[in-house]
């Protein structure tokens, strides 16, 4: 991986990562997944960014399948910190990240997930 220059502090560089990926959000208050094709751009220890067609709010919690060439699917989850458009109908969306593993981590189940990832709860979510 490149490292992408004047985008990130020394303490969490930013490296050029480009695959495919599918992009899993919840709606309203039912718990109801959601889901929609995207394309990562970087990541670090910290975040990734990814290029959707939905423009996320700041504090929404998304969950971002990774389907890498020739590699199993990863899952990485956390809450959205920023989306700008980026052209074309397209948003990039940085994700601060708070789970990673080789299953979903909160699509599958959300409602046994609020129990295990307190920070599904965020600002819109009642307790």
């Amino acid at each position: 991986m490149a490292r992408e220059t004047g985008t990130a502090s020394a303490a969490t560089p930013r490296y050029v990562f480009r695959c495919e990926c599918v992009v899993r959000f919840l709606v309203g208050f039912q718990m109801v997944v959601a889901s929609l094709p995207g394309r990562t751009r970087n990541l670090s220890r910290s975040g990734l960014s990814v290029v959707v067609r939905r423009p996320f709010r700041p504090g929404e919690a998304v969950e971002v399948e990774l389907r890498p060439p020739d590699r199993a699917a990863t899952y990485l989850a956390g809450i959205v910190r920023f989306a700008k458009y980026a052209g074309g109908g397209y948003y990039e969306v940085g994700v601060g990240l708070e789970a990673a593993s080789n299953k979903p981590i909160f699509s599958r189940n959300p409602m046994a997930a609020l129990d295990a990832h307190p920070w599904l709860r965020g600002p819109a979510l009642p307790p």
